[in-house]
C-alpha cells in the first residue's frame, strides 16, 4: 500500500502538536481510506497525541468515506480532551475539497485555517 501521510510533532509554547499532512492528492480507494482511518484514529487512542493539525492542502479531491474518518478523529481527539484543527482548506488551494466541506455543512463543524502556521498559533 502507499505511503499516505506524514506525521510530524511540532512545539508550540509548552504543548506538542502533531501535524499530519498528506502525501498524495487524492484518495478515493476504500481500502486506503480504511487504512487512513487506523493511521489518525491512533494518534490519540494508542500514541496519546491529542493536539493535531490535518493538512488538506495537497488533497485536490475527497470523498465523502474520508470526511467521516475526519468525523471520526475528531470525536476521538474530544474524547481524550484534544483538540483537532484543520487546514489549507479554500476555493483557491483545493476547490474540491472546500465544495465538499461547505455542502456537507462541515466548516462549522471543525476548526479550519487558512495556512498551518495559523493553526499551529490557535494552540
Amino acid at each position: 500500500m502507499r505511503e499516505l501521510i506524514s506525521v510530524e510533532d511540532v512545539m508550540v509554547r509548552d504543548r506538542t502538536v502533531t501535524v499530519v499532512g498528506f502525501l498524495v492528492d487524492r484518495i478515493f480507494d476504500t481500502d486506503e481510506i480504511v487504512h487512513l482511518g487506523e493511521l489518525l484514529y491512533a494518534l490519540p487512542e494508542e500514541l496519546a497525541r491529542t493536539n493535531v493539525i490535518v493538512n488538506l492542502g495537497k488533497l485536490q479531491a475527497i470523498v465523502t468515506y474520508m470526511l467521516g474518518t475526519l468525523i471520526g478523529l475528531q470525536k476521538r481527539i474530544k474524547k481524550a480532551n484534544g483538540r483537532l484543527a484543520l487546514c489549507q482548506i479554500s476555493p483557491d488551494i483545493n476547490p474540491v475539497v472546500d465544495e465538499a466541506f461547505e455542502v456537507c455543512g462541515l466548516k462549522k463543524c471543525f476548526a479550519i485555517y487558512l495556512e498551518e502556521q495559523e493553526a499551529l498559533q490557535s494552540f
